[in-house]
């Protein structure tokens, strides 16, 4: 297990991320409809929605709801910006989340077409504590909401919600459009990695 500080964490983050440069930022303009999307989302399905920007690296949008903000404020979010997550991650499952972070960038990078990575997205399970240290395996879903032409991720819309699994990890790509998945094998590291199967 590994202990990481604000900066160390950050870079964990954001150094699987790979941008071709100059990004136009017109997506800006949009910003007000994701949120009123995001919003009406959060209140249909009652689960905790964020929406994180990958250029300006903070949160555009977080919905208030106490399974979402693990005891913490919309202030304290907001200044504590991603490293939020290092807060919120159990321990031990910051390293899964690392190897997650890592292999589905490499993935949605290396693998994917860039006119074709909106058609992707992930979902996870990993253990998070509260401020008052209750701990609970909760399932993130991480889609790529939106992706310029040159295939940079822009945004991303994260849906959370207490998992039906047992143990952390669970890691799966779908592809929307080929109707296939790929799975991480978290606890076989003698067959890590990603591999393809059919739905």
């Amino acid at each position: 297990m590994k202990n990481f500080d604000i900066n160390s964490f950050s870079d964990v983050f954001f150094s699987p991320i790979q941008t071709e440069l100059p990004i136009c930022e017109g997506y800006k303009e949009c910003i007000p409809q994701y949120v009123r999307a995001a919003t009406a989302q959060s209140l249909l399905s009652n689960a905790g929605i964020y929406i994180f920007d990958y250029v300006e690296k903070k949160f555009v949008y977080m919905a208030e709801k106490e399974k979402m903000m693990f005891g913490y404020s919309a202030n304290e979010i907001e200044t504590i910006g991603v490293s939020f997550f290092q807060k919120i991650l159990y321990s031990e499952d910051i390293e899964i989340f690392t190897k997650i972070n890592n292999s589905g960038f490499d993935y949605f990078f290396n693998k994917i077409e860039p006119s074709d990575r909106h058609n992707y997205w992930a979902t996870y399970d990993l253990r998070t504590v509260t401020k008052d240290n209750e701990v609970e395996l909760y399932n993130f879903r991480f889609f790529p909401f939106v992706v310029d032409e040159k295939g940079n991720l822009i945004l991303a819309m994260v849906q959370i919600d207490l998992s039906t699994n047992k143990k952390s990890g669970n890691f799966l790509i779908y592809s929307i459009k080929e109707k296939i998945f790929l799975e991480f094998f978290q606890y076989c590291a003698e067959n890590g990695g990603l591999r393809r199967q059919t739905i």
